[in-house]
């Protein structure tokens, strides 16, 4: 097919004939593209999670202490987060069964820097030690302890290489108590687990007050995965 363009001239003139390859515009194609938002994956919840949960644990120092940096400091100005020794176990029985203990895990926090003297070393020590076992219910991905004494674990913290003390129940340290520490009256409790292959992860989401931040979330490497 040709296009028949009228080209001024004489009056008579024959109409000039121009390929379409030359006057024909293709329309710029447009494909519309619809925006979707990645939706995560749902955990697990009640009997499959309670599958995943059976069997023996180990705790994940280099990740706790990456939660806990994240938790008190990301940026690492005012606070460094060490796990320097130590280490713990955790075993889920069927039977919906758990025992957790600490081994003298020793967790160092310093200051890289005084405003006031400058750079600065000085560390504070928290350690955490002791053995608790008791039964659960899970409702959903909530982690309900059954009932236990208070205190079930000894964490106890001070200036490193002086007499330490017995941290208060509200320290951000308290995820590593897995829930099993009894709770005042006016607080909230909401341990949450997540649970694959090689890693369980129990979430704190205490929250004491509206402004109270839950905890770092504690982490447990499945006895001979790789951390």
């Amino acid at each position: 097919m040709t296009a028949v363009v009228a080209c001024g001239g004489s009056p008579g003139a024959e109409p000039t004939t121009v390929p379409d390859a030359i006057t024909a515009t293709t329309a710029a194609s447009t494909t519309t593209s619809v925006a979707t938002t990645p939706t995560e994956a749902p955990g697990l919840e009640g009997e499959e999670l309670l599958a995943c949960m059976v069997g023996g644990w180990t705790f994940d120092t280099e990740g706790f202490e990456a939660e806990l940096q994240t938790h008190m400091d990301p940026g690492g100005a005012a606070i460094m987060i060490d796990v320097v020794s130590g280490g713990g176990t955790l075993v889920v029985g069927a039977a919906r069964t758990f025992s957790l203990s600490y081994q003298e895990l020793t967790i160092r926090q310093y200051l890289p820097y005084n405003s006031r003297t400058g750079p600065s070393r000085e560390e504070r020590e928290v350690v955490v030690s002791g053995e608790v076992a008791s039964v659960f219910e899970l409702e959903g991905n909530v982690f309900q302890p059954g009932e236990v004494n208070d205190p079930v674990l000894d964490i106890r913290s001070g200036l490193a290489g002086e007499q330490l003390n017995e941290l208060p129940p509200a320290f951000s340290y308290r995820t590593l108590r897995m829930g099993t520490r009894a709770t005042s009256p006016d607080s909230v409790d909401m341990i949450t687990i997540d649970c694959d292959e090689d890693r369980l992860v129990v979430n704190d989401e205490v929250r004491i007050d509206p402004l109270t931040e839950g905890g770092p979330s504690t982490i447990w490497l499945r006895d001979g995965a790789e951390p």
